[in-house]
């Protein structure tokens, strides 16, 4: 006897919560998992593309792109690679086994490898991110010839690139100078490549203003005060912006994730970090941190919305779950942020309101890291994730037998 055709009807996706009886629903028929598959939005499934090698590697991982430039990593080292596929070394070590994670700054690229923070240049230029502020101190002369009035007054220096770029100013030094008297600052420290910038208060004045910009390790006498027309020292206490496992960008600031603790920059200076207080703790390690109009969102023990400005932010929980560490992206011509979540994958759209569109339907299974792409292609949009670490769900509908259970005589 043939075999009766079975009506599947519209196809509506993949189910696993389901069990595989009742995967036939009115409006049309889930199935429980679909392998190199697409769901179209005619609701029918058509045999995914194949693939070819385009890059050879034998640890690759950690692929970025921002339009213009797209990067890469194979075991140790970090590629940038042309749209021709032609992959260049890029001067920034990577550790072995260690995701690597980036963010366009206004179009300078800052990657974190986990132990360092770089800026990176086109396809072979990376340096450090940030200045090594000075660690030695100057030396302050107060002398009783001059016309520097009476009072205490305060010097600090940093160091500033050819770029113009400065870092973190040393914790100011004072000395009380005499009436008509005068000032020598000598132990100026120099560093190679940099010019250093001598910071001097008004008698008595908590505000520094540039005096001289040098590559000597002493001045000449000083005997007038400094002009408050000059460049103030803004960067006292501030430190070179730390690594760790995430690096984004949002509304003026980089931001950071170094196991638990997620640190932001100064406001438009994006390696410069206040160690004092630019920093939030969460309660464990932070998976994930996706930037959307009007805050950003931050996984950790949960998931949380931050709104505003960093500095000065609400933090609220939107999830009682957290995201899958590597997951995170935008959706293409939208407002909207999407990531792989341990329940399914969730939009995240600004204001700090979230779906997630798959818990519905599929029980996904628990990952420790992953990676995602937004797809269009033959009129479909995709959002894919690969999962790694993945374990099994005891959420899933397991397959269907009819049984029966005797026991004690009694049918069960």
């Amino acid at each position: 006897m043939a075999n009766k055709p079975f009506d599947f009807g519209a196809l509506l996706g993949e189910n696993n919560r389901r069990p595989d009886y009742r995967l036939k629903t009115d409006e049309g028929s889930f199935v429980r998992a679909a392998v190199n598959a697409d769901l179209t939005p005619q609701s029918t499934f058509k045999r995914r593309q194949g693939s070819a090698l385009a890059v050879a590697g034998t640890d690759c991982h950690s692929l970025w792109s921002n339009g213009t430039d797209t990067y890469f990593a194979d075991y140790d080292t970090l590629y940038h690679l042309s749209p021709t596929m032609v992959k260049t070394a890029v001067s920034a070590q990577v550790v072995p086994g260690q995701q690597v994670s980036f963010a366009d700054v206004n179009g300078a690229i800052y990657c974190s490898t986990g132990s360092e923070l770089f800026r990176l240049s086109g396809s072979s230029t990376a340096v450090k991110a940030g200045i090594v502020p000075p660690n030695v101190s100057p030396t302050l002369l107060a002398a009783a010839s001059g016309f520097l009035p009476k009072g205490i007054y305060q010097a600090t220096i940093s160091f500033i690139a050819p770029s113009g770029e400065e870092s973190g100013a040393i914790t100011p030094v004072s000395v009380t100078v005499p009436k008509n008297g005068s000032l020598a600052i000598s132990g100026i420290q120099v560093s190679a490549g940099y010019s250093t910038a001598v910071y001097l208060s008004p008698p008595n004045g908590d505000v520094l203003f540039r005096i001289a910009k040098t590559t000597s390790a002493a001045l000449p006498e000083i005997t007038i005060q400094p002009q408050s027309s000059a460049s103030r020292a803004r960067t006292i206490l501030l430190a070179r912006m730390p690594p760790g496992q995430i690096v984004r960008y949002a509304d003026g600031r980089l931001i950071v994730a170094s196991g638990n603790i997620l640190y932001y920059s100064e406001l438009f200076a994006p390696a410069l970090h206040n160690p004092a207080k630019s920093y939030i703790p969460f309660a464990s390690n932070i998976t994930m941190i996706r930037p959307c109009e009007g805050g950003i969102y931050v996984s950790a023990d949960e998931t949380y919305w931050i709104a505003g400005d960093l500095a000065s932010a609400s933090i609220d929980t939107v999830l009682p779950y957290k995201a899958v560490f590597g997951t995170d992206s935008e959706v293409p011509n939208s407002n909207n942020v999407w990531w792989m979540s341990e329940r399914g994958m969730v939009v995240g759209s600004p204001g700090g309101q979230v779906e997630n569109v798959q818990e519905k339907f599929v029980a996904v299974n628990a990952a420790t890291a992953g990676a995602s792409l937004y797809r269009e292609q033959d009129g479909m949009r995709q959002m894919l994730s690969s999962l790694f670490g993945t374990q099994t769900n005891a959420m899933a509908a397991s397959s269907y037998m009819e049984f029966e259970v005797i026991r004690k005589e009694t049918e069960l």
